[in-house]
């Protein structure tokens, strides 16, 4: 059976020019592309923007788990790079991620992309970036499931926790343990002015993502954010349900009631957001129980820009 290919422009907001065609594979991820701002991208392409906007030149960029490849196409696209490294653990991912992205380029831009496999930094060597930009996971997988993860919607969502070590409780307890593994790699692959970018579910208190990129060793800020549907229901609401342990909570909100909530209102920043969906606020065991009822889940999602601090 032929594998159907999908456009991707729609996530691409103000885009003008040639569909860009995705194949709709086993590692695509773009099963909710007809609605745009329930995809993570989305948010990471509007926060592209913000960056282009502000000037910034971008010699090397490296895009980290890139899955299908969509990402880079969004950054070739938006921020013009000179040269772009892709990773994925995933060997079908990279795959996969040469093909959409030597299909687009055949009407896009001509920009050289190197392709390599590997768990977040590990496969970049001495190379560095103007920009990192990561989407990984958050939740760690159960030792039985290990081999799942080289399918590539599963590592999407999940990672084996063998790959991490030395990350300080709080952190870990909280399911950060790989950003901040990714976090301490990418160190070594920065230019001097460089920046990481990271797309991050906001599930988790802010004091706690305060103190994620404070251990670190960054300082950051907030380039776009917004709220959107869970996707990937049926592991992602379970993962972080079964992490609930010791009076740690990672926060929903009922979707429909707090997209009609949020209707016509002015929402300046990501505290002002909170505070105004707070009479909403749900833990991931209390939505986990409402969707499996068949109601949508909702959740806030940041794109963070980190330097390391001076």
């Amino acid at each position: 059976m032929k594998k159907q290919l999908i456009d991707i422009v729609s996530l691409l907001n103000g885009y003008v020019g040639a569909p860009i065609l995705i194949t709709d594979d086993e590692v695509s991820y773009i099963s909710n592309i007809k609605d745009p701002q329930n995809h993570w991208l989305y948010y990471t392409f509007n926060g592209f923007r913000v960056l282009r906007d502000r000037g910034i030149k971008v010699n090397n960029l490296i895009i980290i788990a890139t899955g299908p490849g969509i990402d880079a196409i969004g950054a070739m696209e938006i921020l013009s790079p000179k040269k772009v490294i892709v990773t994925d653990l995933v060997p079908a991912a990279i795959k996969s991620a040469k093909k959409n992205v030597a299909r687009y380029q055949k009407t896009g831009k001509k920009i050289p992309v190197s392709f390599v496999v590997g768990n977040l930094c590990d496969p970049l060597g001495d190379n560095k970036a103007d920009i990192i930009y990561a989407n990984i996971p958050n939740i760690p997988i159960k030792s039985d499931r290990k081999n799942q993860l080289l399918d590539g919607i599963t590592a999407s969502t999940f990672f084996d926790l063998g790959l991490v070590n030395g990350v300080p409780e709080k952190i870990n307890k909280h399911l950060l343990a790989l950003q901040y593994k990714f976090l301490q790699q990418a160190k070594d692959h920065l230019t001097q002015n460089g920046i990481v970018v990271i797309n991050l579910g906001a599930r988790f208190p802010i004091k706690i993502i305060d103190q994620l990129f404070d251990m670190a060793g960054y300082d950051y800020d907030v380039l776009y954010f917004g709220f959107k549907k869970q996707t990937e229901i049926k592991d992602t609401i379970p993962g972080y349900s079964q992490n609930e342990k010791n009076g740690i909570i990672f926060t929903y909100y009922p979707y429909k009631q707090a997209i009609k909530l949020l209707k016509n209102k002015h929402i300046k920043n990501v505290e002002n957001l909170i505070k105004t969906l707070k009479p909403l606020r749900i833990s991931a065991t209390e939505a986990l129980k409402r969707s499996r009822k068949g109601e949508d889940m909702g959740h806030i999602v940041t794109l963070l820009e980190a330097r390391l601090r001076k």
